[in-house]
């Protein structure tokens, strides 16, 4: 099992690479973002089109994909 730390990385590379950039430095810096800190206690409200879904868990490791994630979806306040 892969560990949250390489989670993400691969997220911050993914999210760098995404915007057509090879910057280490911004992956590096990226890296070391704890996403799940700024999204409360799992498990998480996943937007899926108009509506959301519940992650499966609490596991910090779900957050680190290119999902959008509800933080206060009451007034439209989403993560991602």
């Amino acid at each position: 099992m892969r560990s949250v730390e390489e989670h993400r990385r691969f997220y911050a590379n993914f999210a760098v690479r995404s915007v057509d950039s090879i910057d280490e430095r911004l992956i590096a810096v990226f890296s070391t973002i704890e996403r799940e800190h700024f999204l409360g206690p799992g498990s998480w409200l996943a937007r899926v089109g108009s509506s959301y879904t519940s992650t499966i868990s609490n596991d910090p490791c779900i957050v680190y994909q290119d999902i959008v994630v509800g933080f206060a979806i009451d007034r439209g306040i989403n993560n991602g």
